[in-house]
Order: C-alpha cells, then sequence, then structure tokens
C-alpha cells in the first residue's frame, strides 16, 4: 500500500527537527568544552555550518585566514 504524502512528509519533518535538537546539544557541549566565549561560539557555528571540509586545515586555521585567534575566544 502507497503511503500518503503528508506521512512522509510529516516524518521527515519529525526527523530533521530531532536531528536539529541533536546538532545543537552537541555544539553546545563542544563550546562549554572548550571554554568558550560567545564571540568564540558564533566564530565556532560559523566554521561548522558554514565552511567546507577542505577550505581550511582546522579552526585555528579558519580563525587565522580570518585574521583572529583561538586564544581571544577563550574564557
Amino acid at each position: 500500500m502507497k503511503r500518503h504524502p503528508e506521512d512522509l512528509i510529516f516524518e521527515k519533518k519529525k526527523f530533521i527537527t530531532e536531528l536539529s535538537n541533536v546538532q545543537e546539544i552537541y555544539l553546545s557541549i563542544l563550546v562549554e568544552d572548550l571554554g568558550l566565549n560567545k564571540e568564540g561560539e558564533e566564530w565556532l557555528f560559523d566554521y561548522v555550518y558554514n565552511s567546507s571540509e577542505d577550505e581550511y586545515d582546522d579552526f585555528g586555521d579558519y580563525l587565522e585566514k580570518h585574521g583572529q585567534k583561538y586564544e581571544n575566544f577563550v574564557n
């Protein structure tokens, strides 16, 4: 029996929302583990969500190429 499109949409929407919540939790834990201040959290968010894997060697390289230093963002 073929499923109704709205059932499929609801199911996938629920999964995507749950995935988003997990991403937020993991990012928050990472920020806390690194001891980043609010500005550091914003830079990390941009690095994680808006840069490609081959664009930078690592987070330090990302910051350096933007004229920033990791040390400036640690509490």
